[in-house]
């Protein structure tokens, strides 16, 4: 189902590229960003809280960026962004961390003289890896492919800088963990889909 509409954001948007590229001037831009994945970490904090850690929290905080350029009304770049946690039981530490990137293809409306409303669709990876050690010392890791689409508004501040509002839906398609070392039996299986929220400031001229 998430593949499908995925399919469907993509082909619109290759249809507007072409309606909107002609005579119009290119740009480009990137910049800084904060992203808030609320997900369900459930499995993974009850696996660490039986080797007598504390909770990783539900929510991950990711800091990364992006680029794009543009003609017209579309726009394509990249994007990505990283976390590291890390808890302690006495000695032994329990570290988490999470990455992912890739490319997106995005419409953008421009609704006033400072503010575009964007609506884009993008594909990736994603990696997590959650490395116990002290006691119960055991590496594990989960990779997988990325799909998200969404929408994000732009608030042009001058010329050449703007601030950024997004909400994207990820769809990770595999979310099985595997052992890369230790004896310990690995967590139940994490899905990591779910809201992404971001907030950024961007540098560039896109208009």
């Amino acid at each position: 189902m998430h593949k499908h509409v995925f399919i469907i954001v993509v082909v619109a948007l290759v249809s507007l590229f072409a309606c909107s590229c002609a005579g119009s001037t290119p740009g480009g831009g990137g910049g800084f960003y904060v992203f808030c994945n609320p997900v369900d970490l459930a499995p993974v904090n009850d696996y660490v809280a039986g080797y007598g850690f504390p909770s990783f929290g539900d929510t991950l905080t990711l800091l990364g960026g992006g680029g794009s350029g543009g003609r017209g009304k579309v726009e394509w770049g990249g994007f990505g962004g990283g976390s590291i946690r890390r808890v302690f039981s006495g000695a032994d530490e329990a570290e988490l961390r999470v990455g992912f990137g890739g490319v997106r293809l995005g419409y953008c409306l421009e609704a006033t003289d400072r503010l575009d409303v964007m609506i884009s669709g993008g594909m990736g990876r994603l990696g997590a890896n959650l490395l116990l050690t002290g006691t119960n010392s055991a590496e594990f890791s989960l990779s997988s492919f990325l799909m998200c689409a969404g929408t994000a508004v732009r608030y042009h501040l001058t010329r050449g800088l703007c601030f950024e509002v997004g909400a994207d839906y990820n769809h990770v398609a595999h979310n099985c963990w595997r052992r890369e070392a230790g004896i310990l039996p690995e967590p139940d299986p994490t899905d990591l889909s779910g809201i992404s929220l971001r907030l950024g400031l961007r540098f560039g001229l896109m208009r």
